[in-house]
């Protein structure tokens, strides 16, 4: 699918853990730069970050933070 959209021109890929995408859109990416169809200049791809995750990586940094 990656392959098929960026050969019509579309350039920029959404990701998010939970949309379950990521390994699939980095694929697909990969494939298409290794085929030179397009340079990774010219791609924008975004990844959403899970608020939970952020928010757990907080804590643990607050619990062993030196202040």
């Amino acid at each position: 699918m990656i392959t098929t959209a960026a050969n019509i021109g579309y350039r920029h890929f959404d990701t998010s853990e939970v949309y379950e995408n990521t390994a699939q859109i980095g694929e697909g990416i990969r494939k298409v730069l290794l085929l030179g169809k397009v340079k990774r200049k010219d791609l924008f791809i975004t990844a959403k970050v899970n608020i939970s995750l952020v928010l757990l990586i907080e804590a643990d940094y607050d619990h062993f933070s030196l202040n």
